[in-house]
């Protein structure tokens, strides 16, 4: 039983507001940084409880001090936010106050209560969306359903509860399906033990509404609320969903369904008995029963599972581009595979080599969603793409173009290009034009380009792209900066003045392109399993270096300590453009496991090699979401190289630049019109990167 002087005063709580520029880069904020760090303050001791609320492009923060640690906790948070904003994560940040719903949560004691589910919900909701958020309708109902069971509601005092509900959203103004209706009943009377598996959601967050319905149950016994009990469990529904993300309008449907199906579930339009599945904010809603013979997912369930998955990253920043993606149908494209494989969140290799070598494939819908947002397609754009695969890609640019826009794909195989033609043909995208050819060369007639899009690894800017590209418009490569494969994507604006400036800089890989563009990367065998990447230009002794790993491996520690969340993804690019006989290690699960070599993951094996040695950036676990960076060697030079390595980290770790800025100028461009920064050649341009 809780008695009611166990209560936190409210006004102990402390708020921060956080601005971006949409609400899609809020979450993924959240999700990657503030929700981390906040874990991080929390077993600090710093604070003791946190939790959010969502208002659009704004998150409010809220968070309670540890006693005595009011001005440290403070000052935590806003270490936290100004550095946020520094990186680009939030737009502005501010220290506001925190107002509570006191008499909405039915007095101070229920407020306490309230605080501690806000908390436990927070986590979860973050935790969830890292591993894509799915099934966000179904846990919207399921978790309120597991709080009024916990607070001992009957079957129409959760009616009640979600009759009052439809007072606070607007409820769908045509009649509701009845399938649509006995879902949701199907979901309001689920066994709760067995749900959280079935959905991949931690039991954990079950109980804690569950909890949380009882501690307001005992409240209510208690005599200490000021609020009835069923209104204040109506008010939790509000704020829970804010919490998940889940729009108002999918909000009003579950709450009509929800009512409809515990008052009058005989009342239903015959008409709608028969149209099945509502289109609309119900779409998704899935039963969750223990039948094993549950039918396969629809091809449209599973294009909105992926979207949700890509949202969920916070990956989309515009709604044209989630519209596309819910929109284009990857079955068609991708007839040769199965369905539910089609929707998987990789890629998917459509073409091979006769050594098995990839040459073409349908990249990872989350890298193309990143790269269709930094292009930034705009209605009536003129588009080129090299590289047209499947020509799924090429759909979804002929969506964001609409139909006033014209895109142009290339694909240098005669039955890829065909396949794609014909994919598109089918899907009725009539403003695409999809052709085989070296993408190198572009297509001079349809230019000039509001946009191009190269979608595989490219070694250069090719002279035709500079010269079909229209001046204002941009160009988004995956440009290959090493020959080791070091690979980025990279959003380039041409300037009046003739060159290009970047906008956004991503972590990629790509098949190679082909043809007259093509580069080799030179690749050399260690171990079975293992093998390292350098560039040709470098003159390695190859030899020397197939033997590296016959010397014993010394390992040394560095001090340097990085999290899961911060942006360090550029380490690897900050030491080629910093030192010289940059390489890149792969090694394989069965060499790690056999401890033949063990690079971290994070960078693709970056390390550096000096005559018959090489050493490696490696990592170890050093707290609950943070690794300590050290440096194996092998080789007869293994201290000296790694007292060069560890300096150079240590360089980095001093600024730990987040960003590189990179220009590129025609190939003709003279030295002293360059910007400052290591210089990159290639036949067509002259890059720059600065930090």
């Amino acid at each position: 039983m809780i008695r009611p002087q166990e209560v936190v005063d409210s006004s102990e709580w402390r708020e921060a507001s956080v601005w971006h520029e949409s609400w899609q880069a809020a979450e993924h904020a959240a999700v990657h940084a503030f929700g981390p760090q906040l874990v991080n303050l929390e077993t600090a001791g710093v604070i003791t409880m946190w939790w959010f609320t969502r208002k659009g492009a704004e998150w409010r923060i809220r968070y309670l001090p540890a006693p005595i640690r009011e001005v440290d906790a403070a000052a935590a948070i806003s270490r936290i936010l100004d550095a946020a904003a520094t990186e680009g994560l939030c737009t502005r940040w501010a220290h506001t106050i925190y107002e509570p719903l006191i008499g909405a949560f039915g007095g101070q004691a229920s407020l306490d209560s309230a605080h501690t589910l806000f908390h436990a919900d927070s986590r979860q909701v973050l935790g969830h969306l890292t591993i894509g958020g799915g099934h966000k309708r179904e846990l919207a109902l399921l978790l309120i359903a597991a709080m009024l069971r916990g607070a001992h509601r009957d079957w129409y005092d959760q009616g009640e509860v979600w009759r009052l509900l439809t007072q606070e959203r607007t409820i769908p103004s045509s009649p509701l399906a009845h399938d649509d209706i006995a879902t949701v009943q199907q979901l309001l009377i689920g066994d709760t033990e067995s749900t959280p598996a079935k959905i991949g959601v931690p039991a954990s967050w079950f109980a804690a509404y569950e909890h949380a319905g009882q501690r307001h149950f005992d409240l209510d016994r208690l005599g200490v609320c000021t609020r009835g009990l069923n209104a204040v469990l109506a008010h939790h529904a509000l704020y829970a969903w804010n919490r998940l993300g889940l729009p108002e309008p999918v909000q009003g449907a579950l709450v009509a369904a929800a009512a409809h199906a515990v008052f009058c579930p005989g009342l239903i339009d015959s008409s709608a008995a028969n149209s099945g599945h509502a289109v609309g904010p119900m779409s998704n809603v899935v039963a969750v029963t223990t039948d094993t013979t549950t039918p396969d997912p629809s091809p449209a369930e599973l294009r909105d599972e992926l979207a949700d998955k890509i949202l969920g990253r916070g990956t989309f920043r515009t709604a044209a581009v989630e519209r596309a993606f819910r929109t284009v149908p990857r079955e068609v494209f991708l007839g040769a595979v199965e369905l539910a494989e089609a929707y998987r969140p990789g890629p998917v290799v459509t073409k091979r080599a006769g050594d098995g070598t990839a040459l073409s494939s349908a990249s990872d819908p989350n890298l193309v969603a990143t790269m269709a947002e930094d292009l930034d397609v705009r209605p009536g754009h003129r588009i080129l793409e090299i590289g047209a695969a499947t020509g799924i890609n090429a759909a979804i640019l002929a969506e964001l173009s609409g139909t006033q826009g014209r895109v142009t794909t290339i694909e240098i195989d005669q039955d890829l290009a065909a396949g794609a033609a014909a994919a598109l043909a089918k899907t009725g995208y009539t403003t695409v034009t999809a052709m085989c050819g070296d993408g190198a060369a572009g297509w001079t007639a349809a230019a000039p380009y509001d946009r191009i899009i190269v979608t595989a690894g490219a070694w250069d800017i090719s002279a035709p792209w500079w010269d079909q590209l229209a001046t204002g418009g941009r160009i988004v490569i995956p440009l290959r900066l090493h020959g080791s494969g070091l690979t980025r994507s990279i959003a380039f604006d041409l300037q009046p003045s003739g060159h290009l400036t970047c906008s956004h800089t991503r972590v990629c890989g790509f098949v190679p392109m082909r043809g007259a563009a093509a580069q080799a990367t030179t690749s050399i065998t260690l171990a079975e399993h293992v093998t390292l990447n350098i560039d040709a230009a470098d003159e390695a002794d190859q030899g020397a270096l197939a033997r590296v790993l016959t010397h014993p491996g010394e390992a040394r520690w560095t001090g340097i300590n990085v999290t899961d969340f911060e942006p360090v993804e550029h380490l690897d690019l900050w030491l080629a453009t910093h030192s010289t006989g940059f390489s890149r290690l792969s090694a394989g699960a069965p060499a790690r496991r056999a401890g033949i070599a063990d690079p971290a993951l994070r960078w693709a094996g970056a390390g550096l090699y000096d005559g018959a040695t090489l050493a490696y950036i490696a990592a170890r676990p050093h707290g609950p979401a943070s690794r300590e960076l050290g440096i194996t060697a092998h080789g007869p030079g293994s201290r000296s190289l790694t007292d060069r390595f560890i300096e150079l980290l240590h360089e980095w770790n001093h600024t730990r630049p987040a960003r590189p800025v990179i220009t590129a100028h025609r190939a003709d461009t003279p030295d002293d019109r360059l910007k400052a920064g290591t210089r990159i050649e290639r036949p067509d341009t002259r890059l720059t990167i600065a930090w």
